[in-house]
């Protein structure tokens, strides 16, 4: 979408990309941009009601910031090493409690 301005600024998980997409397809074609987007986020698409469990409870933590919780639900870590890496630009310390806090939660 070169040169147009975007609707809507903001975090979105894969399956509200994916959704926002098919309302698009379903009005008219896709631009190429949109196309290769929705295509790549297909590949990706995780279980809807599943992410949309994770994120209320990772937001009901209240420890991390709306762009961290996505990032989490889309790599969904398995180790505390990989977290630790999702988790490297919030500007606090976690516990080692909290990051297994974290990975049972998305890994439920």
């Amino acid at each position: 979408m070169i040169g147009k301005k975007s609707e809507l600024k903001g975090d979105a998980l894969i399956n509200d990309v994916v959704e926002i997409l098919e309302e698009r397809k379903k009005k008219g074609a896709l631009t190429y941009e949109q196309q290769r987007t929705y295509d790549h986020a297909k590949i990706l698409e995780i279980q809807k009601k599943k992410a949309e469990k994770e994120k209320k409870e990772l937001e009901e933590l209240g420890i991390l910031s709306a762009p961290s919780i996505v990032k989490i639900l889309e790599i969904s870590p398995k180790n505390v090493q990989v977290l630790t890496q999702l988790l490297a630009k919030e500007q606090r310390v976690f516990t080692e409690e909290e990051k297994k806090k974290i990975i049972s939660i998305v890994n439920s």
